[in-house]
Protein backbone atom coordinates (compact mmCIF):
# COMPACT_ATOMS: atom_id res chain seq x y z
CA UNK A 1 0.00 0.00 0.00
CA UNK A 2 1.33 3.42 -0.91
CA UNK A 3 1.95 6.17 1.62
CA UNK A 4 -0.74 8.26 -0.09
CA UNK A 5 -3.37 5.54 0.39
CA UNK A 6 -2.34 5.09 4.02
CA UNK A 7 -2.75 8.82 4.65
CA UNK A 8 -6.15 8.81 2.97
CA UNK A 9 -7.15 5.85 5.13
CA UNK A 10 -6.23 7.80 8.27
CA UNK A 11 -8.20 10.83 7.09
CA UNK A 12 -11.17 8.63 6.27
CA UNK A 13 -11.01 7.18 9.80
CA UNK A 14 -11.04 10.69 11.28
CA UNK A 15 -14.00 11.70 9.10
CA UNK A 16 -15.96 8.51 9.88
CA UNK A 17 -15.38 8.93 13.61
CA UNK A 18 -16.49 12.57 13.36
CA UNK A 19 -19.68 11.58 11.55
CA UNK A 20 -20.38 8.71 13.97
CA UNK A 21 -19.85 10.94 17.00
CA UNK A 22 -22.14 13.66 15.69
CA UNK A 23 -24.81 11.22 14.57
CA UNK A 24 -24.83 9.70 18.03
CA UNK A 25 -24.82 13.14 19.68
CA UNK A 26 -27.37 15.06 17.59
CA UNK A 27 -28.42 12.84 14.69
CA UNK A 28 -32.10 12.78 13.87
CA UNK A 29 -32.31 10.60 10.75
CA UNK A 30 -33.59 7.09 11.41
CA UNK A 31 -31.82 5.71 8.32
CA UNK A 32 -28.27 4.23 8.54
CA UNK A 33 -26.47 7.48 7.67
CA UNK A 34 -23.00 6.33 8.70
CA UNK A 35 -23.18 3.20 6.55
CA UNK A 36 -24.51 5.23 3.62
CA UNK A 37 -21.71 7.79 3.98
CA UNK A 38 -19.11 5.03 4.02
CA UNK A 39 -20.61 3.30 0.96
CA UNK A 40 -20.64 6.52 -1.07
CA UNK A 41 -17.06 7.36 -0.09
CA UNK A 42 -15.82 3.84 -0.81
CA UNK A 43 -17.41 3.81 -4.27
CA UNK A 44 -15.78 7.13 -5.13
CA UNK A 45 -12.45 5.79 -3.81
CA UNK A 46 -12.81 2.69 -6.01
CA UNK A 47 -13.49 4.90 -9.04
CA UNK A 48 -10.24 6.76 -8.39
CA UNK A 49 -11.54 10.06 -7.04
CA UNK A 50 -9.14 12.13 -4.98
CA UNK A 51 -8.86 12.64 -1.27
CA UNK A 52 -11.08 15.74 -1.04
CA UNK A 53 -13.95 14.07 -2.89
CA UNK A 54 -13.75 10.90 -0.79
CA UNK A 55 -13.66 12.83 2.51
CA UNK A 56 -16.48 15.13 1.35
CA UNK A 57 -18.53 12.02 0.57
CA UNK A 58 -18.13 10.83 4.15
CA UNK A 59 -19.21 14.23 5.48
CA UNK A 60 -21.97 14.92 2.97
CA UNK A 61 -24.99 14.29 5.21
CA UNK A 62 -23.75 16.02 8.37
CA UNK A 63 -25.46 19.35 7.71
CA UNK A 64 -28.77 17.68 6.93
CA UNK A 65 -28.82 15.00 9.63
CA UNK A 66 -27.05 16.56 12.64
CA UNK A 67 -26.62 19.94 14.29
CA UNK A 68 -23.11 20.29 12.80
CA UNK A 69 -22.65 23.66 11.10
CA UNK A 70 -20.60 24.57 8.02
CA UNK A 71 -18.13 26.40 10.25
CA UNK A 72 -17.55 23.21 12.29
CA UNK A 73 -16.65 21.27 9.14
CA UNK A 74 -14.42 24.09 7.91
CA UNK A 75 -12.50 24.16 11.19
CA UNK A 76 -12.09 20.38 11.38
CA UNK A 77 -11.52 19.51 7.69
CA UNK A 78 -10.71 22.73 5.85
CA UNK A 79 -12.40 25.17 3.51
CA UNK A 80 -12.39 22.77 0.55
CA UNK A 81 -14.98 20.54 2.23
CA UNK A 82 -17.60 23.29 1.89
CA UNK A 83 -17.63 23.53 -1.86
Amino acid sequence: MTQEKMELGKKMDVALHYVAYNLRKTGHNTKPVLFHSFKVAYKLYQYGYGEEVVIAAILHDLLEDTSVKKEDIKIKFGESMLI
